[in-house]
């Protein structure tokens, strides 16, 4: 059960289709951690060409996913980045381990681990069918907008 619809999740971060890898958010805890879900099918665009006939979703792609999944804590945690902050990825290590094909649903979580200086330091990890498929360190910075004066 959705505690965040896609429509809530539009209303906090700036990713739109067809580049929004966040269907919902099924679990949030303000201080520490945060689950998302994307679904996919094999309609999505990008399987067109990533591979034809073996459809396989693009690990940068899963990156991005938990990337925005990171985002939206980061807007909406207690901890919060100002409003209407734009938050860019600066550094990821991440680790493939597994193929992600459709249809699934894409289970990425992420745990806030600390904030300094506008940079914002995660965990995180995507899971399908409850087996790992991808799992990264983020670091994204936070820029606040320009205050009016």
């Amino acid at each position: 059960m959705a505690i965040f619809s896609l429509e809530d999740i539009k209303q906090v971060i700036p990713h739109r289709e067809p580049f929004i890898f966040i269907d919902e958010i099924i679990d949030f805890d303000f201080e520490s951690r945060i689950v998302g879900v994307k679904r996919i099918d094999g309609t999505e665009w990008f399987f067109s060409g990533h591979f034809p006939g073996k459809p396989i979703m693009p690990g940068v792609l899963l990156l991005e996913a938990l990337a925005q999944t990171g985002c939206f804590f980061c807007l909406k945690s207690s901890k919060g980045a100002p409003p209407g902050s734009l938050l860019y990825l600066t550094r990821s290590d991440v680790r493939w381990s597994n193929l992600v094909v459709p249809p699934c649903e894409i289970y990425l979580e992420v745990v806030f681990v600390s904030a300094k200086l506008g940079f914002w330091f995660m965990n995180a990890k995507a899971s399908v069918w409850g087996r790992e498929v991808c799992s990264a360190k983020i670091t994204a910075f936070a820029e606040t907008p320009k205050s009016s004066t």
